[in-house]
């Protein structure tokens, strides 16, 4: 054959278009849902009929098949013919084309997708023109018959990614998954096209379940193969295999994590990922590019999964630090310190949460994002990082509160939250605190001098600072450290001396002004000496003033620096040591030792131990004459009394209790507290000392200490104090509540507003201090529980809903220690409550809701479940009473309805509700003294369902069911019988009677029981 001939034979065996006849005809016969010698003999019309008819079910069932409806499926598309069309018409064809079959993708197991795909086969001859993309289409469903009958339509030329078919196409077998996985795992081609059709699927939200899943099993087990397949012992050819591999799949997956439309695809994208991570040894650009196109692409509902795929990527990375990237995604994942810990439960997350804290670091000594310290605390204090990485990332603060520098951090907030910061965490408990404690010590390392240098370095610029001089500021240099004291020491020497009690006035512009120097000058003995000789401090007067030694109890019992306590303490120590002070009686300072001896941070401790040891020393020999009490007169507001001590008291509550638990105290935090208690609890000594406490000496220390706590306007000495007063009950018949009941009125009538500053300025947390107010209230004290009921009726204190839970915590707590009569009252008062609605309420009622909570959950007595039922009767007959004024409605069924007010109605059926179901909680077994009361109920509930118009079935059924509880109790004991007289039989016949519900049989059960009984 000439070269000629052959070229021409070559251009007729690839070319389309022929005028053979029997080529013709084979071509025609190519179809999806019919036998070849049918579908050589049908007509365009009637194909074009038949397919219709499933195009036409696919718009009903996803409107977006009807734009489709003007191109491939229009009248004109019976005579379309592409071996006749221009390349330009093809090409706009074929994007129609694909696009259905995207769009058919989910439904190829429907019957009318096959019709509808049957007639772009039939008129188009898609299954020669888009052979790739009929066959991804189809490949999903690879094992369905549907497969093999395209695979014998194929033309003897299909795509070269899919050639791995041809033996299948010859047996007509469908290919099984295992030589789909091969294939991709050997030709870069077929998982190429696999990937390219998912990814334009989800691109145009075409994409469906199965799909997903199909790309996901074939790549995640294509990528393990082909880690195995590239995996040499030789480093340079590992590299390069390493770089072909990603160049292969970082694009594909680089997509796909990014795709937000598709949760589904970016969850499979990221099993892909943790598989090369893990096995893949890749680089840490690698490793840290996926984790970056990660965090770029997640959402609420994949942000999960993608965490615990961080968490995998990051135990393969030999760098520390996260990206700046991932670090802020990870700063706006909700509550992430409490989520990584549910995920180490499953995961390790410590490499992540190291990472994730070095970088935070790293941004707060840089960038100045304070946002970053309360997460580094959380991730230090959450249980997530390794011993060795804790004390990485605390030695990483510390290195970072020196670099932080008035550039960053120009208010000095960041190093103020910092030194806060750190300080409570080397105070922390558990192994984390031990950790952090053994770290300053491995460094050698002041935690406590850095904290107050912190401070020093932001209070003084909030310092006595006039308005126009600190506006000026911004335009004028900065002087040095030395001049600026020097400056703040010249305006404190011209504010007028002070007199009056810390206590007792609160000057806080001035204390605040105080204070700021006091830390500035903390460090430095000569300055401290020379801040102690101004004359606002009134040093030289502090025997007839009250001002000097006040000012200092109330520094240490604030939330300051240690150190700077420390110095308040040694200064009011120096003080008692001076001879004017061998005149006076030094116990006000003792309630303030105490607070401080029992405070976290040892150095503290130390220093009241020494203040407590010179205090005790004025105390060994009684005086001939009585000294004067110092601050007997204004320590406190004129409403605040203070029960002040003999001399013989003051030296027992010093020398019998505090200063032999000083050793132990300095050990632990909580001895002194605990050793107080036991002093005061009882006067009988355990171990046989005869230093024991007589009953007045008691009861003397108790209103001492109570009055204090009553007296003193910091809530942190009130909190600290009553950790001792509120375990004990009453000494000598005086109880805590007699006592300290005017502490909880005081906290109870402040505004929401007044509450918070006062917790916001001194740093404690609401729902504790809530919590010890109210302890002060003793079971069986008629005047502590008649307040806490006029405290949960008062309409400002309903708006403190943190109050009013302890309130009603309170009762539950002890409500177990009432006497009987007490109970019955309190009771009786929250069931009022429980159905109550406040008319200042506009949201749902929380006294009504804890009050209901209450009454579940404490343990009711038959008489007061008796009273509760009792109770019903007049609600019950106040609903169903006909009203004087108005005329009874017949309906057409002759029955009478009373027109009553809904509202009442309304109202009993909640309380007989209410008061059932807690019949029915309480055991009613142990209740047989409620049964004829129990019939009485069910008997005005028929009156009740008159009213209604419902049979009320839920309530009958609690009933009987309490009622069917009880009768073995009348079975088994003598003592308790059924009068024959009462009717219960004749109650229930008529329940039994105009029942129709499935309490029905419960009527006949109960009936069967009773009678016998009933006579």
């Amino acid at each position: 054959m000439s070269s000629l001939a052959s070229q021409l034979a070559q251009i007729a065996a690839n070319s389309r278009s022929t005028l053979n006849t029997k080529v013709l005809k084979a071509a025609h016969s190519k179809s999806l849902i019919f036998e070849p010698r049918v579908a050589a003999t049908q007509t365009y019309p009637e194909i074009y009929s038949i397919c219709l008819e499933g195009f036409e079910e696919l718009c009903n069932l996803d409107s977006r098949f009807a734009k489709f409806a003007q191109s491939l499926w229009s009248e004109q598309s019976q005579e379309a013919d592409r071996t006749q069309m221009t390349a330009a018409e093809n090409a706009a064809l074929d994007k129609h084309v694909e696009a259905f079959l995207h769009l058919c993708g989910s439904r190829l197991r429907l019957m009318p997708t096959i019709k509808a795909i049957e007639w772009l086969i039939r008129r188009f001859r898609i299954h020669e023109f888009n052979t790739a993309a009929l066959i991804a289409t189809f490949l999903p469903y690879h094992t369905i018959p549907a497969f093999v009958t395209l695979l014998s339509i194929l033309p003897a030329n299909i795509p070269k990614e899919y050639r791995f078919l041809d033996p299948y196409i010859r047996s007509l077998t469908a290919p099984p998954r295992a030589a789909i996985v091969q294939q991709a795992t050997n030709r870069p081609e077929l998982l190429t096209a696999i990937s390219q059709y998912t990814l334009d699927s989800c691109k145009y939200q075409m994409e469906y379940p199965g799909l997903i899943s199909f790309w996901g099993g074939v790549m995640v087990e294509a990528t393990n193969g082909l880690l195995d397949k590239y995996r040499s012992g030789r480093r340079s050819i590992q590299i390069e295999n390493d770089n072909a591999l990603m160049q292969q799949l970082a694009p594909v997956l680089s997509d796909a994590m990014v795709m937000k439309s598709s949760p589904g695809l970016q969850i499979a994208s990221y099993m892909v990922v943790t598989i090369l991570a893990a096995k893949g040894g890749l680089a840490d650009n690698a490793l840290t590019a996926f984790m970056d196109q990660l965090v770029h692409g997640w959402t609420p509902e994949t942000m999960r999964p993608g965490l615990v795929t961080l968490c995998i990527i990051s135990q393969h990375r030999s760098a520390k630090q996260l990206s700046a990237r991932v670090t802020k995604a990870l700063l706006k994942v909700p509550e992430l310190a409490s989520v990584m810990n549910q995920i180490g439960k499953d995961h390790r997350v410590d490499k992540l949460a190291n990472g994730l804290a070095l970088a935070l670091v790293d941004r707060l000594h840089k960038k100045g994002d304070v946002r970053s310290l309360p997460v580094v605390n959380s991730l230090l204090l959450g249980n997530v990082l390794r011993e060795k990485q804790i004390k990485v990332v605390y030695k990483s603060l510390l290195v970072a509160a020196h670099r932080i520098n008035d550039q960053v951090d120009q208010d000095g907030a960041i190093r103020k939250e910092l030194g806060t910061i750190l300080v409570s965490l080397s105070q922390a408990g558990g192994e984390v605190g031990d950790i952090v404690r053994a770290t300053i010590e491995e460094v050698d390392f002041d935690i406590d001098a850095l904290e107050l240098t912190l401070g020093a370095s932001i209070r003084p610029k909030l310092a006595v600072e006039d308005a126009p001089e600190a506006a000026a500021e911004d335009t004028t240099p900065k002087v040095d450290k030395e001049a600026e004291l020097a400056q703040n020491f010249e305006k404190l020497s011209k504010l007028k001396p002070q007199s009056a009690s810390c206590f007792a006035e609160e000057p806080l512009d001035l204390l605040e002004e105080l204070y700021s120097l006091f830390l500035s000058v903390a460090a430095n003995e000569t300055n401290l000496q020379k801040f102690d000789e101004a004359p606002v401090l009134s040093h030289p007067q502090a025997p007839t003033r009250l001002f000097y030694a006040s000012f200092y109890m109330r520094l240490w019992c604030g939330s300051l620096p240690t150190l700077a306590k420390v110095a308040a303490l040694e200064r009011v120590k120096n003080l008692l040591k001076d001879d004017e002070f061998s005149k006076l009686d030094f116990q006000a300072v003792v309630p303030y030792a105490i607070v401080a001896l029992s405070d976290p941070a040892k150095k503290v401790r130390r220093a009241a131990a020494e203040l407590i040891t010179v205090l005790g020393s004025f105390y060994q020999t009684k005086p001939s004459k009585v000294r004067r009490v110092w601050g007997s007169e204004g320590l406190y507001t004129k409403t605040a009394p203070v029960s002040w001590l003999d001399f013989d008291a003051v030296k027992a509550l010093l020398n019998s209790v505090l200063i032999p638990s000083l050793e132990e105290s300095l050990l632990h935090e909580d001895h002194i507290l605990a050793a107080l208690t036991n002093a005061l609890e009882s006067s009988k000594s355990k171990d046989g000392d005869k230093k024991h406490l007589s009953h007045s000496t008691r009861l003397a220390i108790f209103k001492f200490l109570s009055s204090h706590v009553v007296g003193t306007p910091l809530i942190a000495v009130k909190l600290r104090l009553l950790q001792t007063l509120n375990q004990i009950k009453s000494i000598s018949g005086t109880s805590r509540t007699d006592l300290l009941l005017p502490l909880l009125q005081w906290w109870a009538r402040l505004s929401e507003e007044a509450a918070q500053q006062l917790l916001a300025r001194e740093a404690v947390d609401e729902a504790l201090v809530n919590n010890a107010f109210v302890d002060v209230v003793v079971a069986n004290n008629e005047a502590g529980l008649k307040l806490i009921f006029e405290l949960i009726n008062d309409a400002k204190v309903v708006t403190r809903n943190g109050l009013v839970q302890s309130l009603f915590g309170r009762i539950q707590k002890i409500w177990s220690s009432m006497k009987a009569e007490t109970q019955f009252s309190t009771a009786r008062a929250l069931l009022t409550l429980s159905q109550g609605v406040h008319a200042t309420a506009s949201e749902p009622n929380a006294v009504a809701t804890e009050a209901t909570d209450v009454l579940h959950k404490v343990e009711l007595t038959t008489d007061i479940l008796l009273d509760f039922l009792e109770s019903l009767y007049d609600d019950i007959k106040k609903a169903t009473e006909k009203p004087a004024t108005k005329r009874r409605r017949v309906g057409s069924s002759e029955k009478s309805v009373d027109t009553q007010s809904p509202a009442d109605v309304s109202a009993s059926l909640n309380k007989a509700t209410f008061v059932l179901e807690l019949v029915q909680e309480s055991k009613p077994e142990q209740h047989p003294e409620l049964l004829p009361s129990l019939f009485t109920t069910l008997s005005e509930l028929q009156h009740l369902r008159t009213v209604v118009g419902s049979e009320l079935g839920y309530l009958q059924s609690l009933v009987l069911g309490s009622l069917l509880a009880m009768i073995p109790a009348y079975k088994d004991s003598k003592e308790l019988t059924i009068d024959p007289a009462a009717g219960h039989g004749d109650i229930l016949a008529s329940c039994i009677q105009r029942s129709s519900s499935p309490t029905r049989y419960a009527h006949l059960h109960l009936h069967g029981k009773l009678c016998p009984q009933a006579g």
